[in-house]
């Protein structure tokens, strides 16, 4: 596998995963995952393919770490715009709510 389709399906999966973060409570343990996940998913794309030996042990760091930065990027920013997201749209339905109440 190639950096750039390493790097591709790296952040891809972690912002799409950052949409279900949103719904975490605690916003550190949010970022704990959206940090984490890349780090995971990076060694898990290295290694499954199965074939270990000593080049494949010296290459491990030129390929995880690109993988895992770019991710983690992707990662990051995508919580971070899911979570104002989600607090606006919170905010909204607070004073749809409100309003509700106030006709009544």
């Amino acid at each position: 596998m190639s950096i750039e389709f390493g790097a591709l399906l790296v952040s891809l999966s972690s912002i799409l995963l950052a949409a279900v973060w949103r719904r975490v409570k605690s916003v550190v343990f949010r970022y704990i995952l959206a940090a984490g996940f890349p780090l995971l998913i990076s060694l898990l794309l290295y290694w499954l393919p199965g074939k270990v030996d000593a080049e494949t042990k010296n290459w491990a760091p030129l390929f995880i770490v690109p993988w895992f930065i770019v991710g983690l990027v992707a990662s990051l920013v995508a919580t971070f715009f899911f979570s104002r997201i989600g607090a606006q749209q919170g905010a909204a339905g607070d004073a749809v709510h409100q309003n509700r109440g106030q006709r009544a």
